[in-house]
């Protein structure tokens, strides 16, 4: 834990962390079972890969053989997904609406519940 980093900052990133984490594999396990692979698949590249380049979506169509509208359904459909989960889980660990509300703002932005 860096110093500069109070204890309870420390507790609050590896709770976000944690919560992502557990969201990413449910995800996975989600789309996999429903035969959506791929969609996870652009899902880890495009938006999880540490390090990653910017590359369009034509790019990566073209790498993958698959139409730039493919591309973006997949990745709207993953990203749907995922948040639909994170917002699961978080519902899950609060302990009211108020909270939950407080919560999802506090990680998605104003557009959250």
């Amino acid at each position: 834990m860096p110093d500069s980093l109070g204890l309870e900052e420390y507790f609050r990133r590896e709770w976000v962390r944690s919560l992502f984490a557990g969201a990413v594999e449910r995800l996975r396990s989600e789309l996999d079972s429903r035969g959506k692979a791929a969609a996870f698949g652009l899902f880890e590249t495009y938006d999880l890969e540490e390090g990653r380049t910017t590359r369009s979506y034509a790019d990566i169509a073209g790498e993958l053989s698959m139409s730039v509208t493919q591309v973006t359904n997949a990745l709207a459909l993953a990203r749907r997904e995922f948040r639909r989960i994170l917002l699961e889980d978080l519902r899950a660990v609060t302990g009211s609406e108020e909270e939950f509300r407080e919560e999802a703002r506090s990680l998605l932005g104003k557009a959250s519940p």
